[in-house]
């Protein structure tokens, strides 16, 4: 069993039809405040209703009215229907976005004052993880959905060579160290690297003050047109690996509770996401100072270009073994191997699973699957996925709080 795991991944099931979308409606928003917090949320404008499909069967009399039975849509990992994100499990409402490349974009998070970034809200996946120094960065991926402006941009370490390749995907960022772009443009995805040039605004261009460092945005539609017209393969490629499940009762009461999950980095870099029960989404907030265990301040964490706070449908922390690419006096590169397969929990629902992540080889799409091997069920929508190192710890309170500690060897 464990062979055919690591060749294929999760083990796959068939996929039925389409589904009918919910509308979700972000809790209020606080100001700041001190964790551990209970969210508040606010009654949303339109109460969301279970992604569910109705088969109405005849009725024997005409007085009689027949009773819709739901049918739970399945999507993943192996088959998609074409107008289907293959990174969401939802029906996009422009099909035509996924005739191309996805596109992975690096985004700052520090200094704070890059605070609120631009169009992460609109990204199906975004990654964390630790770069040096306590911080951390993240790399969003945008294919069902584009933005008008994303960053600020900044720039690369060699963990992003791991999202190009199993995503196939479009690279903007803001240049790297050269250890790192050498082996980039080394690299068989080195057509499809996006770098600032005097000569490519647009899509990448500078915004703001010209001393200024965090500055650099692009625009996706722009980003994906500009590798067309300059001659680089933009066809979609297979992005199976993921299994999606329509909300269900089962979906609603499986696994533990999970309704606050606590990530901290270091003193500098922690944050928390809340789940809201109104929207079934977990909501994002982040350090405003640095602290220590225990005394944390958190701030929401915005979008600036929907005004929207960041939300995940989807929550999947990754433990992943991490050495180092280059050390010296000076400077530290870390190698995040994110191949083969590792300790994965993943958040849904209020709940948790505890799972594992499978990438088998390069080209593969990252696969959650329950620690049995079959294809762990995500919900519609968007996904955080939190890198960790595999030494990482994490404790639970009130059955209900999980908290994380980054660790590597």
């Amino acid at each position: 069993m464990a062979a055919l795991v690591w060749l294929n991944g999760c083990h796959s099931l068939p996929a039925p039809a389409a589904q009918t979308q919910s509308t979700k409606t972000p809790p209020a928003l606080r100001t700041e405040y001190h964790w551990p917090a209970t969210r508040e949320p606010s009654t949303p404008s339109v109460t969301p209703s279970p992604i569910v499909t109705y088969t109405t069967f005849p009725s024997p009399t005409p007085t009689i009215q027949p009773t819709p039975v739901p049918t739970i849509i399945r999507y993943g990992p192996d088959q998609f229907p074409s107008q289907v994100n293959p990174l969401t499990g939802e029906f996009v409402e422009e099909p035509r976005l996924l005739e191309r490349r996805p596109m992975a974009i690096k985004v700052s998070n520090f200094p704070r004052s890059v605070r609120p970034q631009w169009g992460l809200s609109l990204a199906d996946h975004v990654y964390e993880y630790y770069l040096e120094d306590g911080l951390t960065r993240f790399v969003a991926v945008f294919y069902g959905k584009d933005a008008a402006r994303v960053g600020p941009i900044r720039s690369a370490r060699i963990f992003d060579a791991h999202i190009i390749q199993m995503y196939q995907a479009i690279f903007a960022f803001g240049y790297a160290d050269d250890r790192v772009m050498d082996f980039f443009l080394e690299s068989d995805f080195k057509n499809r690297l996006v770098i600032q040039r005097p000569d490519n605004c647009p899509p990448m261009c500078r915004i703001g003050p010209k001393n200024a460092y965090n500055t650099l945005f692009t625009n996706t539609a722009e980003l994906s047109a500009y590798v067309s017209q300059r001659g680089t393969n933009n066809d979609r490629p297979d992005l199976h690996g993921l299994r999606f499940e329509g909300y269900s009762l089962l979906m609603q009461t499986a696994g533990k509770k999970a309704e606050v999950i606590a990530v901290r980095f270091s003193n500098t870099s922690y944050h928390l996401w809340t789940y809201d029960p109104a929207s079934r989404q977990y909501f994002r907030d982040q350090e405003a100072e640095s602290a220590p265990f225990g005394e944390e301040t958190y701030m929401p964490l915005f979008d600036q270009l929907t005004a929207e706070q960041i939300s995940a449908d989807n929550l999947i922390v990754l433990l992943v073994p991490t050495g180092y690419f280059y050390k010296s006096k000076s400077t530290e590169m870390y190698d995040i191997r994110l191949i083969g397969e590792g300790t994965a929990y993943a958040f849904r629902l209020g709940r948790v699973f505890e799972a594992k992540w499978v990438r088998p080889s390069p080209e593969a799409l990252l696969s959650i699957c329950y620690t049995n091997g079959a294809p762990l069920p995500l919900t519609p929508g968007n996904t955080w996925f939190e890198v960790l190192g595999a030494s990482s710890t994490h404790q639970v309170v009130n059955n209900t709080t999980w908290q994380f500690f980054f660790s590597i060897p």
